[in-house]
Order: C-alpha cells, then sequence, then structure tokens
C-alpha cells in the first residue's frame, strides 16, 4: 500500500529474546518492507521481568550489547560466529539477510546516563523514551 511508511520496533527487549531467532525475524522484517525496517532495542527497566526471563538486571547491558553484535554478524556474514562472554555460536548459516546494508538502523532507546555511550558503540540512532509526568 505503501512505499514511503517506515516501520519499526519501540522497543524489542534483546535482553529478552535470542540473538539467532531475532536476527532471522528482523531480516525477514526487512525484507518484507522493503528495506524500510528500523531496529528499535532496549534492555529494559522492569527488574522483575527481566529475572523472569533469566537475565540479571547488573548484567543487562552487557547482554544487549553481545547480542547486538552477535546479530550483526548474522546479517553481515554467510558464515558467521560470535564469541562473548553471554552470547557464543560457532559458525551458523543464517538466511534471509536484511535488504538494508549493512543491517536496519539500529535505534537504542533510553533516557539514562550513559544511553549516547551504547548508540555510539553498538548502535546507529538514538531513541529517547518518553517521560512520563504524573499530577495528583
Amino acid at each position: 500500500m505503501t512505499e514511503r511508511l517506515k516501520i519499526g520496533t519501540g522497543i524489542c527487549l534483546v535482553i529478552q529474546r535470542d540473538p539467532i531467532i531475532t536476527a532471522k525475524e528482523v531480516a525477514s522484517l526487512d525484507r518484507l518492507s522493503g528495506g524500510r525496517f528500523l531496529f528499535g532495542v532496549g534492555a529494559g527497566w522492569n527488574l522483575d521481568e527481566m529475572r523472569d526471563h533469566g537475565t540479571d538486571p547488573g548484567r543487562r547491558f552487557g547482554i544487549m550489547r553481545e547480542r547486538i553484535e552477535a546479530m550483526k554478524a548474522i546479517w553481515a556474514e554467510d558464515e558467521a560466529s560470535y564469541s562473548g562472554r553471554y552470547v557464543n555460536f560457532d559458525r551458523i548459516w543464517c538466511w534471509p539477510k536484511p535488504v538494508q546494508k549493512p543491517h536496519p538502523p539500529i535505534l537504542v532507546g533510553g533516557n539514562g546516563a550513559r544511553v549516547i555511550d551504547r548508540v555510539l558503540a553498538y548502535g546507529d540512532e538514538w531513541m529517547p523514551t518518553a517521560s512520563v509526568a504524573t499530577t495528583r
């Protein structure tokens, strides 16, 4: 119906998702949209939810970084591998590959003190989260 609208996630909690499966899903969405997918990612704020998914909240940003780096390897390489503290896999073959090269833009969400460091380290853009003011 359109050739210009972009679609995206806001925000995919990559610390709660398998990076190999997520890489396939993102590449599929990018292909189906004709290269118009924006990959909004974050580590989340709900500590109980993180624990429910097996993630130590104190390690969430390291896990997020490695999962994003692993997905970038999967998208860029025909035979990908990744070795980190939290993510490890030997040679895999994974298709489809994204239309956008080297991958869909990665928008790192958040408003914390170190969010810009994360954007510069492994993201392409910053997606600030809305601050909600409450009144009584």
